[in-house]
C-alpha cells in the first residue's frame, strides 16, 4: 500500500509536469486581441467555476450545495455531457448559474487542426444554446491549452477566454481535506476557482470553500458578473 506521504509527492510532480506543459503552450493571451479574463485585482469577489460536467452522480450534488448556501457559480460544460443529461443541464441554468463552453469532446486542442478547433468550439456553443442561449460567449479550454490557432479562432468570433487564478488540483479526484487545505492557504480576493464536477471530494470540500471566502468578507459572483465588474474599473 502507498502511503500517504508518496501518494502526495506522485501528485506534486504529476501536477508540476502539467503546469509546465501548461505554461508551454499558452501565449500571450492579451497580444493577441482576445478578451480574457483570469483573475480581478483589487476586488472583494471570488468566482466559483466547475469544468467537465454535467455529471449524473456529482451535478446534483453539487446544485444542491450551492442551493443550500445561496451561491452561484460558473459551470463550463463539455458538449456531449450537455447531450447526455438534458435534464441536469436545464437544471443548472434554472437554478440560475452560468454556462461557459467547455468544447464538446474535452479533446487538447493544441492537438488539432483548425477545422477541429473549429467543430469542438462551435458544437459546445450549439449543446448550451439548445438549452439557454447565454449572452456573452464565455470558453474555457480543457486543461488550459492555448495555441495561436485557438486564439485567433477566439479573436475572430469574438469569445470570450475565461481561465482561473487558483487550481487546488481536484481533477485528481482528491480527497475533500487536501482541496480545501490548499485552498485555504493560497486564496486570494478576486480569484477565479477552478473545480471540476464528477470528483466526490470536491463535493465535500465545496462547503468549506464557500465558508472560506465568507470568513474572509468576500462574496462569490458569476464569471460573467465579474467580466462586467472588470470593464468598470
Amino acid at each position: 500500500m502507498i502511503s500517504a506521504f508518496a501518494r502526495i509527492l506522485l501528485f506534486l510532480v504529476f501536477a508540476t509536469g502539467i503546469w509546465a506543459i501548461y505554461l508551454h503552450e499558452r501565449p500571450p493571451t492579451a497580444q493577441m486581441g482576445v478578451r480574457h479574463i483570469e483573475r480581478l485585482r483589487g476586488q472583494p469577489v471570488v468566482a466559483l467555476t466547475i469544468d467537465d460536467g454535467p455529471h449524473p452522480l456529482t451535478t446534483p450534488l453539487i446544485l444542491e450545495t450551492l442551493k443550500q448556501m445561496n451561491v452561484k457559480a460558473t459551470f463550463f460544460v463539455v458538449g456531449k455531457m450537455m447531450r447526455r443529461y438534458p435534464e441536469l443541464a436545464r437544471r443548472i441554468v434554472e437554478d440560475g448559474h452560468a454556462l461557459g463552453n467547455h468544447t464538446e469532446n474535452h479533446l487538447r486542442l493544441t492537438e488539432l487542426t483548425p477545422a477541429q478547433v473549429a467543430r469542438e468550439i462551435e458544437r459546445g456553443f450549439e449543446a448550451i444554446d439548445a438549452v439557454q442561449r447565454q449572452p456573452l460567449r464565455l470558453f474555457r479550454p480543457p486543461g488550459g491549452g492555448l495555441n495561436n490557432i485557438v486564439l485567433n479562432y477566439l479573436h475572430k468570433h469574438q469569445i470570450v477566454l475565461a481561465l482561473w487564478s487558483l487550481n487546488p488540483g481536484d481533477w485528481s479526484l482528491l480527497e475533500a481535506q487536501p482541496i480545501t487545505d490548499y485552498v485555504d492557504k493560497h486564496l486570494q480576493a478576486g480569484d477565479i476557482i477552478l473545480l471540476h464536477d464528477g470528483g466526490v471530494g470536491t463535493c465535500q470540500a465545496l462547503p468549506h470553500i464557500i465558508r472560506s471566502i465568507r470568513k474572509r468578507g468576500w462574496r462569490t459572483v458569476t464569471v460573467p458578473e465579474m467580466l462586467a465588474m472588470q470593464r468598470d474599473t
